[in-house]
């Protein structure tokens, strides 16, 4: 068997029929690669899997699941060091609900598309987003994103899909958190300064985007690139929650919104502070407080896309 054929998938355990799904998977890659399942049992245990199948050399580190998940796999893997990271693909087969971040590279759910990106070894170099924050136990704390980090409105619908029922199920968790943010949310007021961008007042929704999508399927940041070494910045300002709520279809749409209190921008570098509780997320997980500070890591992990090429080949 080739060396470099190791491939560990971390399969979010929320997910329906994981053993149907896991005897696919082994029908399809194994008698080409070395498979490795683990199963997540409860929040942040994929940081640690990941961070522990790096360790012990995989090649291929694929997680099972949503943007949650794909988000502690990549903060597993940048816990480890530069050196380990390069032999290492990072990849998703999009599953259960919220999976912008498959959105903006054109990952499907199905098997054979990422049998074909693993058997050709589409791997591409992409950003990853950085922030450095406040944490709950108000220690300041570094975290990775892959797709957007966010302060407002959004930060404050993850809040509520946190602590809502567990009887609902998770969509209609997030359709009931957002519904009670939309009409309860007050804007905060929040200082905002980069080297290029500065904004102080009122905001409804500030976003650092490495991805296009967040909300399911909104494009909040057409503009946002995966390589490009900037973070896109978006930025709803002093705006009502009509003209937000107007403007949906267009921004599901992908067009840039014609408002004079929103802003969009690109940004290697961003703090941002508030006088109030402000809270951060980022990929849908409730990560601390302001202040914080964004920032993007240019071409920092190997993805398998189908944009990719395999002139950054692992192994």
């Amino acid at each position: 068997m080739h060396p470099n054929n190791k491939i560990t998938f971390i399969i979010n355990g929320q997910l329906r029929k994981i053993n149907e799904l896991q005897d696919k998977i082994i029908l399809n890659f194994s008698d080409e690669f070395e498979i490795d399942f683990k199963i997540t049992l409860k929040p942040k245990d994929a940081i640690i899997l990941a961070q522990n199948a790096v360790s012990a050399g995989t090649n291929f580190l694929i997680a099972i699941g949503g943007d949650g998940t794909l988000h502690e796999v990549v903060n597993g893997l940048m816990n480890c060091s530069k050196e380990k990271r390069n032999n290492v693909a990072v990849g998703i087969l999009p599953s259960g609900s919220g999976n912008d971040f498959a959105r903006t590279i054109q990952i499907n759910s199905e098997l054979k598309s990422l049998y074909n990106l693993i058997k050709k070894n589409f791997s591409h170099s992409i950003d990853v987003g950085k922030v450095e924050v406040s944490n709950f136990e108000n220690t300041r704390e570094i975290k990775y994103f892959i797709n957007i980090a966010e302060v407002g409105l959004g930060a404050d619908v993850v809040r509520r899909v946190n602590s809502g029922s567990k009887i609902l199920n998770p969509t209609l968790n997030f359709f009931k958190s957002s519904l009670f943010a939309f009409f309860s949310y007050k804007k905060q007021r929040l200082k905002v300064l980069s080297d290029n961008f500065h904004y102080s007042g009122d905001v409804l929704v500030l976003c650092f985007a490495n991805g296009k999508y967040f909300g399911s399927g909104l494009q909040i940041a057409p503009h946002a690139k995966i390589d490009d070494g900037k973070l896109a910045l978006f930025l709803a300002g002093n705006v009502s929650l009509f003209d937000y709520l107007k403007n949906l279809i267009n921004i599901r749409k992908g067009y840039k919104i014609m408002h004079p209190q929103i802003q969009y921008s690109e940004v290697s570098s961003c703090i941002v502070e508030s006088d109030s509780t402000s809270l951060v997320e980022a990929d849908g997980e409730l990560l601390g407080k302001l202040p914080a500070k964004f920032s993007i890591l240019p071409n920092e992990i190997l993805f398998l896309t189908k944009s990719g090429t395999n002139d950054n080949s692992v192994g």
